[in-house]
Order: structure tokens, then C-alpha cells, then sequence
């Protein structure tokens, strides 16, 4: 789950609620929460019902950059019958298209 340039991980479902740590809580020992309704779709948040908390390092931009490729190749891939080689080739020249 990303917002506002961080990532998360699912912690536990609270009363209502889902709760997510920063997914440097332990490496970094960031203290970043966030608080969800109980709906998430694909990594897309639906509602947040708290406000994230502060962070102890700034958002890694590279990270969410390469969890976004990835996403866009797994559906890629789950829609597609050519080799998974030739998507993988595909992903890359579509990304490379746009950085141009």
C-alpha cells in the first residue's frame, strides 16, 4: 500500500479499520502508521481514516517507482498468452518509451 510517497505493510485489522506500519518499521525503525477502512483494492486506498504519522526518513521514490512496474507487469502478464520473456521484454520498451 503506498501514500504520500511511502509504502506500507499490512499490520492487523483494527475495530473498523485496517492498520499498516511503514514498510521501514523495522529496518529503519520508522514509527509511520496508517489507518484504512477495510477497503483496499489492488494497493489502491480506498478511505483513510487517520492521517499518516510522522516518518523518521524521507519516501523512497525508486522503491515505489519498481513496486509500479511490477504491478503493471503482473497484470500485463495475467492478461497476456505470449512467453513470459516476451512480456517482460514488452514491460521494459513501454517504460523505457515513456522516460524518453
Amino acid at each position: 500500500l503506498t501514500c504520500q510517497g511511502y509504502s506500507y505493510n499490512f499490520a492487523k485489522n483494527g475495530v473498523g479499520k485496517n492498520i499498516w506500519l511503514c514498510k521501514d518499521s523495522r529496518h529503519h525503525r520508522c514509527l509511520g502508521r496508517l489507518h484504512s477502512a477495510e477497503e483496499v483494492e489492488d494497493g489502491i486506498l480506498v478511505e483513510v481514516v487517520k492521517e499518516p504519522s510522522s516518518h523518521n526518513h524521507a519516501p523512497d521514490a525508486a522503491f515505489l517507482e519498481k513496486a509500479e512496474v511490477l504491478r503493471k507487469l503482473k497484470v500485463t502478464a495475467a492478461t497476456s498468452s505470449h512467453s513470459t520473456a516476451s512480456v517482460v521484454c514488452q514491460q521494459q520498451f513501454k517504460e523505457l518509451r515513456l522516460r524518453a
